[in-house]
């Protein structure tokens, strides 16, 4: 995706199991060394949003597309000229029309649910494919920064020769 190769920062934005789906995407992407932010409670991600830049990129995670503070962060967002990506399954919804682009899921689970299962597996595809197609744009640099990182794991006792 262009937007992540030319953005400033990747600004990620969830609650509930949505924000899991984004502080997996954070993880993969400080892997290889693109600079992200993404805050837990409400509160500091209103604050990031409110000073987001217009050559960053909000990704903003909502299932349902109607969770009133992501749709908030997004029109905020917009405001302040960042691209905005959704990750929902409402198309349609009042998420996806503050939304420079709409990443669609699989809405096969119900809006009323226990465990946030279904909606969780599906944003995690999604993920992994904006992470390997950003890692695919730019994969020597890329390649380079996932073995900076890799830490090997060996069973205790056990020493390099």
């Amino acid at each position: 995706m262009q937007a992540t190769m030319r953005c400033r920062v990747v600004n990620l934005y969830g609650v509930g199991a949505s924000l899991l789906v984004a502080r997996d995407l954070e993880q993969k992407l400080t892997r290889v060394d693109k600079e992200c932010h993404m805050r837990e409670d409400w509160h500091g991600q209103l604050l990031s949003v409110r000073n987001i830049h217009p050559d960053d990129l909000a990704i903003v995670f909502s299932y349902s597309g109607l969770t009133r503070e992501m749709v908030s962060l997004a029109r905020k967002a917009r405001e302040r000229g960042a691209k905005v990506v959704a990750v929902t399954r409402a198309v349609g919804g009042q998420l996806a029309d503050k939304a420079d682009l709409v990443l669609g899921v699989a809405s096969s689970e119900p809006m009323v649910r226990s465990g946030a299962m279904g909606s969780r597996l599906s944003q995690l595809p999604v993920v992994d494919a904006l992470f390997a197609l950003y890692v695919t744009r730019d994969y020597e640099r890329c390649t380079k920064m996932m073995l900076r990182n890799f830490d090997e794991k060996k069973p205790e006792g056990v020493t390099s020769a």
